[in-house]
Parts: structure tokens; sequence; C-alpha cells
């Protein structure tokens, strides 16, 4: 669930706020998610994706999106996406482990696509 609304505020900034572009995507979302009354590592995951905060990163939830966002843009072929280390110390990864996850999606990216269409 984290991972698939844990962009849910560009969504809320798109429909509600596209002029405003100082708005902050994760604050958005996490405020809409916590009127939503949804479980606090649900909320946590949203606000927190992008963070490399210590405290944030022991969630595992936000590690792993944190983590998930990034494998996709990477997977996606994205110039200048890259995992932090501290991340991956968080998921007990290594860059091999998380790059050969990001080229497997990337060699699936045609079977994906059609799973889409």
């Amino acid at each position: 669930m984290a991972g698939l609304l844990h962009d849910v505020g560009k969504l809320i900034i798109d429909m509600y706020f596209p002029t405003n572009t100082e708005m902050d995507h994760t604050e958005a979302g996490a405020c809409v998610a916590e009127r939503w009354q949804f479980p606090p590592t649900l909320v946590n995951a949203i606000a927190y994706h992008h963070s490399l905060m210590p405290e944030h990163l022991t969630e595992p939830v936000v590690a792993c999106v944190h983590a998930a966002n990034i494998c996709a843009k990477v997977a996606l072929s994205a110039e200048g996406a890259e995992i932090a280390p501290e991340v991956l110390r968080a998921l007990r990864l290594t860059d091999d482990d998380f790059f050969d996850v990001a080229a497997e999606l990337r060699g699936r990216r045609t079977q994906i696509d059609s799973l889409l269409t």
C-alpha cells in the first residue's frame, strides 16, 4: 500500500493546487493520509519516503519505499538516480543487490508495460 500511495501528495497538488509550486508533495500527502485516518506506518512512508534521516530509515516501510522509488527511477534509466548508502544499510542490501533488482526490472520493462496497457 505504501508503495502505491507514497506520491499521493502529487495528485492532491495537481488537482487542487496546480499553481502552487512551493507545496511539498510529501507534506500534502501525509496531511491527507492523516485526515483519512491511515495507519501511522503508512502516513510515515508517505511523509518521509525521500528522507535520509536515521529516525525515518529505522522504519522498514519508509526505507523500503525510499529504495523502491529510486529503484524504479534507475530501472527506467533516469540519469543521476542514486541509492544512498544509509538506505542500503537500513535494508541490509549491497549496491550489487540493489542494482541487480533494478537491472531485472529494466529487463522486464516490456512485460511490465503490457500489464499496464
